[in-house]
């Protein structure tokens, strides 16, 4: 019969005192993935004001863009918007562009299976990302999609 080890009770507090160190309520960093199909986010939900960084797959394979945005009017506002430019895309009509209602904070362009981080500064309020997938020339949108709510608060 195997005896306990005489460690084991030392990493059991040393795993107690990391766990116990983590900030209350803590996500991970925000994320997004953009792939053929959709685009997906993962982490924080609720972030500070100030300086922030969203990092950013592009596993698709089309050139993404990526516009992070604060919304001046609600998420389900933005969110029929995106609806009417998905419609409009399959019908092979080109989108109307971002309505008037949010304002770009970040933006970033990665080619296919590329990465990187959109850096903004947030203010207080609703945020969202748009990704879009796009041909190589740029000159036609492919697919567009919408994630978020991002929730700004003191």
């Amino acid at each position: 019969m195997r005896t306990p080890s005489r460690h084991v009770p030392a990493l059991v507090l040393a795993l107690l005192v990391v766990a116990a160190c983590a900030p209350p309520g803590s996500a991970a960093p925000p994320s997004v993935v953009l792939t053929d199909d959709g685009c997906d986010r993962t982490g924080a939900e609720s972030l500070p004001p100030g300086a922030a960084s969203i990092a950013i797959r592009n596993e698709s394979g089309s050139l993404g863009s990526f516009e992070l945005l604060r919304l001046e009017s609600s998420f389900p506002a933005l969110a029929a918007h995106v609806g009417e430019e998905q419609a409009r895309i399959a019908a092979g009509q080109p989108p109307q562009g971002i309505p008037s209602s949010v304002t770009e904070v970040g933006h970033l362009l990665l080619n296919p299976m590329g990465s990187g981080t959109i850096e903004a500064t947030l203010t207080p309020g609703t945020h969202a990302v748009v990704c879009v997938r796009l041909t190589a020339s740029e000159d036609a949108v492919l697919s567009m999609f919408l994630v978020g709510p991002y929730s700004v608060t003191e």
